[in-house]
């Protein structure tokens, strides 16, 4: 499970676990600051330390990897149906299915345009 970073917005959570943690990660102290439901200075939560700073990169990088990922199925996928739609234009184009080849065509070309 991928570890949260507390933001301010956590100072408004129901959720005794989360404002705890945004309790504690005020470095100023400051009374007043849950109070308003807001941090005042906002120095805590701009400011990441190297351990979270480094966390936040593996996150990011996950989230990077996996959506790399799904561009590839994506891409994958719609070079497959082209592949299909060329394949099914010569089989018509072989068995004189001159209506089929028309929307096989019709089809690839409104394809090319999208992509």
């Amino acid at each position: 499970m991928i570890k949260r970073i507390p933001c301010e917005a956590d100072l408004l959570s129901t959720d005794l676990e989360i404002y705890g943690n945004a309790i504690t990660r005020c470095q100023n102290a400051a009374q007043d600051c849950p109070e308003a439901g807001y941090c005042k200075y906002g120095e805590c939560f701009n400011q990441l330390s190297y351990v979270e700073s480094v966390e936040r990169l593996e996150v990011i990088e996950k989230e990077l990897e996996h959506y790399k990922s799904k561009w590839s199925k994506l891409n994958s996928q719609h070079l497959h149906l082209i592949s299909c739609l060329k394949l099914a234009v010569s089989d018509a184009v072989k068995n004189n299915n001159s209506e089929y080849a028309f929307a096989y065509r019709s089809c690839l070309t409104m394809l090319e345009r999208v992509i």
